[in-house]
This record gives structure tokens, sequence and C-alpha cells, in this order.
């Protein structure tokens, strides 16, 4: 969501960003660079053109950030460091606005809420989460006794799959993905960081011999 107020604050509402720290508090923020939005009504609209100014941006070191529907063309999610989908946007704000005051209710936990989807008239079924990709990039990148920092594999499946997220999944963060396969993959926690966070390390769990 950091993406989209970003996105939002430098284009069409622009506003002042802050951040807090234990060390330093508040502080406001500058963002460094200029980003344009754009709408692109119709797939069809997408050119040739398009996809390489995009490409350039990306060879000059610049981020570049996609939202649009799950039927956007993959060319144009693939020529973006990061592709959001809409529905899942618009899903967190009609969870929040049914909820009453803009504030969602506590949420279940995932294995309930998973239930809840699949066992409801009308509701989409969630699609199940790339498990063997995923294996796959932990393996490549693991060190040798088969451990990844949890920040790096999301890095990578990222760039390989710009639209992966793992709420189309049914959950809220990467960790909770992981933890929701405990026979594919371990969590193990390491310390905390500079800001209050868990650093996480993940494996993927070899089938016994």
């Amino acid at each position: 969501m950091q993406a989209v107020w970003i996105l939002l604050g430098k284009t069409r509402y622009p506003a002042t960003f802050y951040q807090s720290s234990f060390e330093q508090g508040v502080l406001q923020v500058e963002v460094p660079f200029e980003i344009a939005a754009e709408y692109v009504p119709a797939a069809n609209a997408i050119s040739t053109d398009k996809l390489v100014q995009l490409g350039g941006l990306r060879e000059e070191g610049l981020t570049v950030y996609g939202f649009g529907e799950e039927k956007t063309p993959r060319p144009f999610v693939s020529a973006c460091d990061k592709f959001i989908y809409t529905e899942l946007l618009r899903g967190e704000v009609l969870v929040a606005a049914s909820n009453g005051h803009g504030r969602p209710e506590p949420e279940p936990s995932t294995e309930i809420e998973a239930v809840k989807v699949a066992s409801t008239p009308g509701v989409k079924k969630l699609p199940k989460a790339p498990v063997s990709f995923i294996a796959k990039i932990l393996d490549d990148i693991a060190d040798e006794d088969g451990w990844a920092h949890l920040g790096s594999l999301g890095a990578n499946i990222s760039k390989l799959r710009p639209e992966f997220d793992p709420r189309t999944h049914g959950y809220k963060k990467l960790s909770e993905l992981i933890k929701g396969y405990p026979d594919t993959f371990e969590l193990q926690t390491r310390g905390a960081s500079g800001v209050g966070g868990s650093i996480l390390y993940t494996r993927h769990r070899q089938p016994s011999s």
C-alpha cells in the first residue's frame, strides 16, 4: 500500500510524507524523484513503444510500479518492477467500508479465512500459491545450510513475477504464506530489526530420503 500512497501523493493529490522510527522519531521524507501516472483504459492501447519506454526507465535505475486489472496483458506486467492488481486494492477498501468507520475488524486466522472464502457462494475461489516456484527460487538463493532471508526471497520473486502478491492467495504477507505450507517451508526468527520488526529466514524442507 505504501506504493499507492506515494503514487497518489506525487501526482493527483500532492502530499507531504513522514516516516517514524524508534531512533529518529517522526521525520519529513523527501521523495527524490518525480512520478508520472497514466491510466490506460483498454488493453489494446498498450503499444510496443510504451513497453520500450518502461524498459528504458528500468535501465536508468528507476523503479517502475504498475497498477491494473487482472486482464492486463502479460508483456505490460513483465515490464514493471512491481505490478499490483487493482482488484486487491478494491477488496481492501470494501472490507474496511463494510465494517464501519473505515476500520477493518480483527481478521481471523488464515485457515479460517480460507475455509470461509471457499464455502461462501458467489465468492471467487482463491488460486493456489505457486509453492514449487517459490521453492525453486529459495533453493537458488539459499546459503549452504539452505536458509535465505525472507526479504531476499520476496525481492527475487518480484523480479521474476512482478504481479506476485500473497493477498492473491489469501495471505496478508509473504511470511504468512510461508507459514501456510509447513510441510514445504520452515520459518525462523533471528532477532529483531532496528525498527522493531522480526528478522525472518526461511528454508525449503527437502523430502526425507
